[in-house]
This record gives C-alpha cells, sequence and structure tokens, in this order.
C-alpha cells in the first residue's frame, strides 16, 4: 500500500513549504487521477495555525481551479455529525468509527505515521463522511 504523507522541513522558509506542499500534491494529483479533494475546514485557527493554515487551503483551492478538480469541505462539527451521529463527539469516537470501517491496525497505523496518525485518522473521517454522504444521497434518489 502507497501512502502520501505530506511533510515539509521546519528549517526552510514557509514560503518554500508551500512551495513543496503544491509541488506534492500535484504530483499526487497527476499520479493518482485525482479528481476530487475533500477536506476538513479547520476548527482552530489560534497562534500558528491562524496564519499558515489558511495559506495551504489557498495553495489547495489554487491547485483545485488549475487542474479542473471538484472540491469540497466540511465543518469539524459535520463530519462528526455525518460519521458519528453526534455534532459534538469527541474525536477518539470519530477515530474508532474509522478504525472498525476500514479495519485499522492502531499500533501498526501509528508505527507507519508516527505523531501524525491522529492527522491521518482525521483525514480518514473527512473521507469517510464523504462516502457516508454519497451513499446516503443515492439512497434518496432510490427512494425517490
Amino acid at each position: 500500500t502507497k501512502y502520501d504523507l505530506i511533510e515539509t522541513p521546519s528549517h526552510i522558509s514557509f514560503r518554500h513549504r508551500l512551495t513543496s506542499v503544491y509541488n506534492s500534491l500535484l504530483s499526487i494529483v497527476k499520479d493518482n487521477a485525482i479528481q476530487l479533494i475533500v477536506y476538513e475546514e479547520p476548527g482552530n485557527l489560534r497562534g500558528r495555525n491562524g496564519l499558515y493554515l489558511p495559506q495551504v487551503i489557498g495553495i489547495i483551492n489554487l491547485l483545485s481551479v488549475q487542474e479542473g478538480l471538484n472540491i469540497i469541505n466540511y465543518s469539524p462539527s459535520h463530519i462528526k455529525a455525518v460519521v458519528t451521529g453526534k455534532d459534538n463527539a469527541q474525536k477518539d469516537l470519530v477515530e474508532s468509527k474509522v478504525v472498525d470501517k476500514y479495519g485499522l491496525d492502531r499500533k501498526e497505523f501509528k508505527y507507519t505515521f508516527g505523531n501524525a496518525s491522529d492527522d491521518v485518522y482525521d483525514a480518514i473521517g473527512v473521507v469517510y463522511c464523504y462516502f457516508i454522504e454519497k451513499e446516503n444521497e443515492s439512497n434518496k434518489h432510490k427512494t425517490a
């Protein structure tokens, strides 16, 4: 299995880190024939997140326009509501739902992704939310 986890070295300038993120995303999109980007809207924009995360989201939006990709974003509470049935669910409940749905091995996952494993669980939760919504939409059309 191939995993694409984008990490940038902290010793380079932020604008070079943004360039690295853009180039990595572009490579992932082209290598995998990606047609849709789904991401979680940032919940906490205090501190460094408030400065950097909106710029990374800008890179994602730029890439989606340049490459003709569809883009969907969900709020954290929406993801929690769709995946767990509770919009104020704790993150570990979302993680448990993701682990159960996809049969993930928590130890192997932590070994593979290290400190980034929580972010990867979040990313899988976003995708799981998307698939649940698409399934619900499909079922709604079948009964209409």
